[in-house]
């Protein structure tokens, strides 16, 4: 333990038996807020909601864990994942494709980052997009609704190692306040503490340190 770096014997104790009530405050991380007030007026509006993750585990738990939640949140969801010889990230074809299908909104899992071209046609259509990923940033403007990445400028989320999965838990239990506070929680309420098995699965796949 202390040659991973937990010398101090309360870090340690938390390292070997984690509670959530340790996790990080989601306070300071970019954009969530915004993610939260899209998503939720789009449940409210129930719109049909494209979910979008890269083919990695992370991008596929992603994708699972999100989707999973709003449907149980009662929306009518389209959950597509990518495909390793179309290349990385999300392309202008399963932009389109989810554009077609009818959704009014796109939450990206995993990439999206850099795929301007892909989010701009998407936003050309009229659908709002959130991005929630955890890759570097190009310099530029942001394209998307919301970006919740902590290697953002200018955002002030510590933990900056979090895999994408860890992102999507946290949105999703943002989520869950706001429909609390918006007076529109769904009966029987989800809880996303069901998915934590798909967090656990997304993080060590993805090599993210099991820090925070």
């Amino acid at each position: 333990l202390v040659s991973r770096g937990h010398a101090d014997p309360a870090e340690a104790r938390r390292f070997l038996r984690p509670r959530l009530a340790d996790l990080r405050s989601p306070d300071g991380m970019a954009g969530l807020r915004t993610a939260v007030l899209v998503l939720v007026r789009a449940l409210a509006d129930r719109r049909r909601i494209g979910v979008f993750g890269d083919y990695d585990v992370d991008g596929v738990t992603s994708a699972a864990l999100l989707g999973g939640y709003l449907r149980a949140c009662g929306a009518e969801t389209v959950i597509r994942v990518g495909q390793r010889a179309s290349g990385y990230g999300l392309g202008e074809a399963d932009a389109a494709a989810l554009a077609e299908a009818g959704c009014g909104l796109v939450v990206v899992c995993d990439c999206g980052t850099s795929d301007h071209a892909a989010v701009e046609l998407l936003r050309r259509r009229g659908l709002e997009v959130v991005v929630v990923d955890h890759h570097q940033v190009p310099p530029g403007p942001i394209v998307a609704t919301a970006l919740v990445n902590p290697q953002q400028p200018g955002c002030e989320f510590p933990c900056k190692s979090l895999a994408s999965v860890g992102l999507c838990f946290y949105l999703c239990a943002a989520v869950r306040g706001g429909l609390r506070q918006a007076g529109a929680v769904p009966q029987p309420e989800p809880d996303p503490r069901a998915w934590l098995d798909l967090v656990a699965v997304g993080t060590i796949a993805d090599l993210a340190p099991l820090t925070d």
